[in-house]
């Protein structure tokens, strides 16, 4: 998972590499993925992937998607070494802590965080054995392809929506004041922080 900044919000000032996040962003603006002979941008391709029906289609596409991931890799772990520097630099060991915003203790978060896991685990797990028994998938046997499919689809938020979420919010000891514009489940990040929800998720 990568901090805030990489995902289109406002970097930390002990943490900033302009420079370097500049590279990152033209690397993956100028990056494709060559599936059917259509050169596909990078970030356009998980949403690509999730909307393939077949499972062996999402399988050979999401190869082509690893592959890129792993090309853009170096460019990453650059990055991942400068933070971890420039959190030293700072006086601090600790990169998310180095990286968190005034106000905010990313140990508390951290408690918020597990507490909202443990209770959208079981929900969130009869939703997704019930789903992939619908499309013939072993629970076992999912790839990050699978649940990027399973998850866009219009059922899955009737099983595991905004009910879910909102409760498990109140159980981490936040208050879901925002708005649910998306399925209950990709808000989850905006009803914690108060933030549009996240980004798709990364191989």
């Amino acid at each position: 998972m990568t901090p805030r900044a990489a995902q289109g919000g406002t970097a930390s000032p002990a943490l900033e590499s302009p420079d370097l996040d500049a590279a990152i962003e033209r690397a993956e603006a100028s990056t494709v993925v060559i599936w059917r002979g259509e050169h596909v941008p990078f970030d356009e391709v998980p949403e690509r992937i999730a909307a393939i029906s077949s499972r062996e289609e999402r399988d050979l596409y999401l190869d082509g998607y690893v592959q890129a991931v792993e090309a853009l890799n170096p460019l990453y772990e650059e990055r991942r070494e400068r933070w971890r520097s420039l959190a030293a630099a700072s006086g601090s060991t600790d990169v998310v802590e180095a990286a968190a915003e005034p106000g905010v203790d990313p140990r508390a978060l951290a408690v918020d965080l597990e507490r909202f896991s443990v209770h959208t685990e079981t929900p969130y797990f009869a939703a997704l054995r019930r789903y992939l028994a619908l499309v013939d998938i072993e629970q076992g046997d999912g790839t990050i392809a699978d649940l990027w499919h399973v998850t866009r689809g219009v059922s899955w938020s009737h099983w595991f929506g905004e009910r879910e979420i909102r409760r498990a919010v109140a159980s981490a000891g936040r208050a879901a004041t925002a708005s649910l514009e998306l399925d209950g489940w990709r808000s989850a990040e905006g009803l914690l922080y108060g933030t549009p929800a996240g980004t798709d998720p990364v191989v």
